[in-house]
């Protein structure tokens, strides 16, 4: 799932510091598990990606108010979060089922129940990652 796809009116509040998002209603794991804030909340805070650093320097925590709405919260205003935040360059757009990664021990191929618009079939390190389109995919089946 990419993230900041999934969010329906992001709210900002006065002094620029939280950021309240709600998922919309009907995300889907590939498995046909609801998305939930707390697998949002558990995939933010795993995120080791290329943004890593600015986002630890900026972000002071992340909260899951209820099953649907997550709460980012800053350490001090930053004008470009929405920017950075919803740029595909972070890598920021992954969400895992948290009991599956728990279970997994990080493994790529118990890990693959994700939100995306691609389902994962197979993995073979350094030779090929096969994937296929998830045809439950919230926005729509992808064309590829």
């Amino acid at each position: 799932m990419r993230w900041r796809q999934a969010w329906l009116n992001p709210e900002c509040d006065e002094d620029g510091l939280t950021y309240d998002f709600v998922l919309r209603q009907g995300v889907k794991f590939h498995n046909g598990d609801s998305v939930t804030a707390e697998d949002v909340k558990f995939s933010f805070e795993r995120y080791r990606g290329a943004a890593h650093k600015t986002l630890k320097d900026h972000v002071a925590g992340v909260d899951a108010v209820d099953p649907r709405r997550v709460r980012i919260r800053l350490k001090q205003p930053w004008p470009d979060f929405m920017t950075y935040y919803g740029s595909p360059a972070t890598g920021l757009d992954g969400s895992f089922r948290r009991s599956t990664w728990r279970r997994s021990g990080r493994r790529v191929q118990e890990t693959s129940n994700r939100a995306g618009p691609y389902r994962f079939v197979s993995f073979t390190p350094g030779v090929e990652l096969v994937l296929e389109a998830h045809e439950q995919y919230w926005r729509k089946a992808p064309s590829v």
